[in-house]
């Protein structure tokens, strides 16, 4: 969902945009549960990070192998910046890791501070991971599990109750969510590639 997301909310032009869209939307859709530790909850979370990992390595050879210039960008600004920004990627994930479950990593204050560091490291990575992150959010709420999304905050946990995550509906949304990022994607490279007016 996290690059169905984004690819639709972006609309990129362009393949660096298609492969920033791609791989930032991944990662932002799956670290939230940087958090999951109960086996079940850490089971799922580490297949998803597990795709997700595949994904952006995918869009980075995807990217050398054509010279798109997306990696060459953030390779080419290698700098104080871009170390602080992934030591701040780093320290926010394990911050996250080191919380509850759907309390710090799934909150607004996790996400400004991810994309405080983003900023640093990949600025064109900001807005597609930050759409996979809120993605994330908004179908975490539809279970019966708060999310705190204001963390600190008590009063800032929310749900909606309408669903499990471990129920039938997270498995048709994880299938309606593949289904509409490869066709997004495939729509994107159509119209990239001038195959579309």
């Amino acid at each position: 969902m996290g690059i169905a997301t984004s690819l639709a909310v972006l609309q990129p032009s362009t393949a660096a945009g298609c492969l920033a869209a791609v791989a930032g939307g991944a990662v932002g859709g799956i670290i939230c549960d940087v958090d999951a530790r109960s086996s079940e909850y850490a089971r799922d979370a580490r297949q998803g990070q597990a795709v997700a990992a595949a994904i952006v390595a995918a869009a980075i050879a995807i990217d050398l192998a054509g010279g798109y210039g997306f990696c060459t960008r953030i390779v080419e600004r290698m700098d104080f910046d871009v170390v602080l920004g992934v030591a701040g990627i780093a320290a926010t994930g394990y911050l996250g890791s080191r919380k509850p479950h759907r309390t710090f990593a799934h909150s607004l204050l996790a996400l400004g501070l991810y994309c405080i560091a983003i900023s640093l490291a990949a600025p064109t990575l900001v807005a597609p991971f930050a759409l996979g992150f809120a993605s994330h959010i908004v179908l975490d709420l539809l279970n019966k599990q708060p999310v705190q999304v204001l963390f600190p905050l008590k009063s800032g946990a929310f749900c909606l109750g309408i669903c499990r995550a471990d129920g039938t509906a997270n498995r048709m949304l994880a299938v309606l969510g593949t289904i509409a990022a490869a066709g997004l994607l495939a729509w994107r490279i159509a119209v990239t590639a001038g195959w579309l007016a």
